[in-house]
């Protein structure tokens, strides 16, 4: 199920917390903003101290990364690696559980750090795992997901859909969806028995259960 990502409200904020937020801040993932002067400024939300971030609800920035991992924006693909590469580098998720893009804008005329929250939809997992190393002296799976982060994959964890995507949790509990080329890397370690799929490591065998 789609889950679309949004902000919680803004809080009210004093007209001296915009000083150093322009209305005309550069835009560096290239999203349309409607009246970056006016509506940008009224959505600036102080956040940690020294931190101005401008709020893009998911409505407003028309992205949506797909069951698949790739991107689209207004309803087409993007297709640039650089841009795809450094929107999932640069996912982060808020207080309420919501992803969204985080981008430094630059250093406002006070020094307050000028931020971009460009919050999107997610079609079925924000993670993906992109390769697998096994530790055979560990017998422990290292992963590497698509925001450049590496966990160490929790056995207990893997699940597939009914069309056999395997996905297993990372960071804060969230699925992650393995990509083609991490279960290839997989393969070996994978057994079937009957509807079954398991995956062995070292000692311990384990079976993907159902995703709900």
């Amino acid at each position: 199920m789609a889950t679309a990502c949004n902000p919680p409200p803004a809080r009210p904020i004093s007209a001296s917390e915009h000083t150093g937020c322009p209305a005309a801040a550069p835009n560096p993932t290239g999203l349309r903003r409607s009246d970056a002067g006016t509506v940008g400024l009224r959505r600036c939300q102080h956040y940690a101290a020294g931190a101005v971030a401008r709020i893009v609800p998911q409505e407003e920035s028309g992205l949506v990364l797909k069951a698949d991992g790739s991107w689209q924006h207004d309803g087409e693909l993007a297709t640039h690696q650089g841009v795809t590469r450094f929107f999932h580098q640069q996912i982060r998720k808020d207080d309420s559980g919501a992803f969204y893009l985080h981008n430094t804008i630059g250093t406002g005329d006070q020094g307050v750090t000028l931020e971009e929250h460009v919050y999107f939809e997610v079609e079925d997992t924000a993670y993906f795992v992109l390769r697998v190393d096994y530790r055979s002296a560990e017998a422990a799976f290292e992963l590497e997901l698509n925001t450049g982060e590496r966990v160490v994959l929790d056995l207990s964890s893997l699940t597939q859909d009914e069309l056999g995507h395997g996905y297993c949790r990372v960071l804060d509990g969230d699925d992650a969806r393995f990509g083609r080329h991490a279960m290839t890397q997989l393969e070996p370690f994978l057994e079937a028995e009957g509807e079954d799929i398991y995956l062995r490591a070292g000692s311990h065998r384990v079976r993907f259960q159902a995703r709900r």
